[in-house]
């Protein structure tokens, strides 16, 4: 999950760098976001040990 959430900011943070003026109207650094919101919504509502874990570790 730690990885996906990486790759998601890498991809969506990239075009600002790559494309610097062009880029600044797309918001593409959404996707990192939504990325973790994936990422909570998967330990909201999983049915995995190591997940529901980490959800009563988690205030």
């Amino acid at each position: 999950m730690l990885s996906v959430i990486i790759a998601a900011f890498i991809i969506g943070i990239l075009p600002f760098y790559l494309l610097h003026d062009f880029s600044s109207a797309a918001s593409s650094w959404f996707l990192g976001l939504f990325a973790l919101g994936m990422a909570a919504a998967e330990i909201g509502f999983s049915q995995k040990p190591k997940l529901i874990a980490l959800r009563k570790s988690l205030p």
